[in-house]
């Protein structure tokens, strides 16, 4: 939001209209007619009012492109902090998003070992049950059939 501001506010001095004219308080100056005693029409300045105008228009001109250079520096300075701004947030992303993955790196090996664990002895003691009662059945068949003869 401020770097939208900051251009429209750019934008708007570029294209705001300056005003030079402002009376001439230093040296003297006539207004002449076509016809007076001087080759055209228009005004006659003496070299003090025109130095007055020559420089104030230099000065004004000095601090409007100071004020541009200005103005430009704390663009490229908010800019600047932004930039480093969103590469904090991105270096802070890519560190948590890095944690993340190890450690759902590392809870996958836990439940592959725990897959490994079971899957020998889920087999291995049904087959142990199934041999235990079937020896049992037929151990108490033995005994049963050895009493009743």
């Amino acid at each position: 939001m401020l770097r939208i501001f900051s251009v429209f506010t750019m934008l708007l001095f570029l294209a705001a209209n300056i005003s030079i004219a402002e009376e001439v308080d230093d040296g003297d100056y006539i207004e002449l007619e076509s016809g007076e005693e001087a080759p055209y029409a228009g005004f006659l300045f003496d070299r003090d009012a025109l130095a007055e105008l020559v420089a104030r228009q230099q000065r004004e001109k000095e601090e409007l492109i100071l004020e541009k250079e200005t103005e430009v520096k704390k663009v490229k300075i908010n800019l600047e902090a932004e930039v480093a701004k969103k590469q904090v947030e991105i270096d802070i992303s890519k560190d948590l998003n890095e944690k993340l993955l190890k450690a759902n790196k590392e809870e996958l090996q836990l439940v592959k070992n725990k897959l490994d664990k079971l899957s020998w002895t889920g087999p291995t003691l049904f087959v142990a049950g199934v041999t235990t009662g079937a020896i049992l059945t037929v151990s108490l068949l033995k005994i049963a059939l050895q009493i009743i003869k």
